[in-house]
């Protein structure tokens, strides 16, 4: 790459002044491979700035806040994801998944409830 570093982005991703998306999306998956999520979304997000419609940064940033329990967060990067692509099987695949996680959540939420309500009438 060669280029100076400017500065580091959130999470202490590089920042350079050629940063290029292909570098920057090689950076986000080792940190998924190294479970590093926070710093994998950081790192998606930086190749969002770069190409705003990559759609496997926009996939994995969904992937990426539905574990982190965020599906509201994870459904923007979804919505982005169909305006991107919308006849694309990644942007299906995307929204099959952001679906399943809210749903799981809103079940573990009302779980959740469900025990709360009951400890206060015990």
């Amino acid at each position: 790459m060669g280029a100076l570093v400017r500065g580091r982005g959130r999470a202490g991703v590089p920042m350079s002044a050629d940063s290029d998306a292909p570098a920057l999306l090689e950076r986000a998956r080792t940190l998924v491979r190294d479970r590093l999520p926070f710093e994998a979304r950081a790192a998606y997000e930086s190749v969002l700035l770069t190409d705003p419609d990559n759609i496997e940064a926009l996939r994995a940033l969904v992937a990426l806040w539905s574990q982190a329990g965020e599906p509201s967060t994870a459904l923007g990067f979804a919505r982005r994801a169909l305006a991107v692509a919308p006849f694309s099987a990644v942007t299906c695949q995307v929204l099959v998944d952001s679906i399943h996680c809210a749903a799981v959540i809103r079940q573990l939420n009302v779980k959740s409830r469900r025990r709360s309500n009951l400890s206060a009438t015990c």
